[in-house]
């Protein structure tokens, strides 16, 4: 068991690492910047959550940013 938690505790560090140096994903790091503290929380997980902390729903922002509509409200 100590080698399983060793392990876990390593692919959260290099995750975290992954997270921090990334230049992508900006929304999901606003919402969730440190990785450990995210996966000890229950979230419940819909299409409209993803959507959300990803910023890939359909806002205006969103739909503008592939000119979908003329102007972001």
């Amino acid at each position: 068991m100590m080698i399983i938690k060793e392990v876990e505790d390593d692919s959260v560090k290099k995750w975290q690492t992954e997270l921090t140096n990334s230049t992508k994903g900006k929304i999901t790091k606003y919402f969730f910047p440190d990785v450990k503290e995210r996966l000890n929380m229950n979230i419940n997980l819909t299409q409209s959550f993803t959507a959300m902390v990803t910023g890939h729903g359909k806002t205006n922002s969103y739909l503008h940013r592939f000119k979908i509509i003329k102007a972001s409200t």
